[in-house]
């Protein structure tokens, strides 16, 4: 049997997209419920696998202190006008006291179905979207301070494509849905460009490569890309807007440079190659289908 790596290294995949569209004001449920893979999706499937990938789609998400501040932080820059829809903050109370304890128990009935986050955290995300939004915003506004129609934000993709690869000797061709929420989509001076905020510890070139290189932002940066310049029929743009969670909450401008993204786009096409072959044997539950794999590591 030919290594499992092998074969993947030689399967060559390329993507036709098909049909690519732009849709504003898609709500979360309805997102969530559309089979598209998305690049979070993919990316697990690159570096832990198809069934680690399957297994956090149906998983609960964890809601911790860091992703609370990150999804908040992105709501206020935004969709400010949302924030008090998802989120509730924390009041300051004492909850060692009676008067304590009953503030707190009315807060938590009136915050049913929204996002608790403290009143500390909720200020630092205020801090650390006063800090991105000069950078990330940039060129983004009208002369009466309204975000311009050229501007988009939250705005979601949805795209049909099929994949091409040769596999063990043959040639595979598979049909795939594919979808994404893109942060900021702006046009400016005739360029589309992608815009993405990110909360790291620290802006360090060391840092920032780290978590670029751990995050796989190559991945995220190539499919939003290749997928919105179909919709759009034009060449597109990405930058990274890196905003600390730390004091002093500073932020830093990133653009993608294109062997970023054609190292990206080798990625997702190679994670699509590898759901597109799971899919057609029979899901299996584990990784024994693959045979023995030589390692080099």
């Amino acid at each position: 049997m030919i290594p499992y790596n092998d074969i993947l290294k030689s399967a060559n995949p390329t993507m036709t997209i098909l049909k690519a569209e732009l849709i504003e004001d898609v709500n979360d449920i309805d997102y969530r419920n559309n089979d598209g893979l998305n690049q979070s999706y993919l990316k697990t499937v690159y570096m832990r696998g198809v069934p680690h990938a399957q297994a956090d789609k149906v998983a609960p998400r964890e809601e911790t202190k860091a992703l609370t501040i990150g999804s908040a932080f992105h709501c206020i820059t935004l969709e400010p006008d949302k924030f008090a829809s998802k989120f509730a903050v924390c009041p300051k109370v004492d909850r060692r006291t009676n008067a304590g304890k009953e503030a707190f128990a009315n807060f938590e009935a009136e915050s049913v179905g929204k996002t608790i986050i403290m009143h500390d955290d909720y200020m630092l995300a205020r801090r650390m979207s006063k800090s991105t939004e000069p950078y990330s915003m940039a060129g983004c506004y009208d002369s009466y301070g309204c975000i311009n129609e050229s501007t988009k934000t939250e705005i979601a993709f949805f795209a049909q494509a099929k994949v091409l690869y040769f596999w063990d000797g043959r040639e595979e061709y598979y049909p795939v849905q594919l979808k994404g929420r893109l942060d900021i989509l702006t046009t400016q001076d005739g360029k589309v460009i992608i815009r993405d905020l990110k909360s790291l510890d620290s802006l360090s070139d060391y840092k920032v490569g780290k978590s670029a290189r751990d995050s796989l932002w190559s991945m995220q940066s190539a499919f939003y890309s290749d997928i919105v310049s179909h919709a759009t029929g034009k060449p597109v743009s990405f930058e990274y807007y890196c905003t600390e969670k730390d004091e002093p909450v500073m932020t830093r401008q990133f653009n993608v440079c294109d062997e970023m993204i054609a190292r990206g786009r080798g990625q997702y096409l190679t994670a699509l190659v590898k759901q597109l072959d799971w899919e057609q044997r029979g899901k299996p539950a584990n990784y024994d289908y693959v045979g023995p794999t030589i390692l080099n590591a």
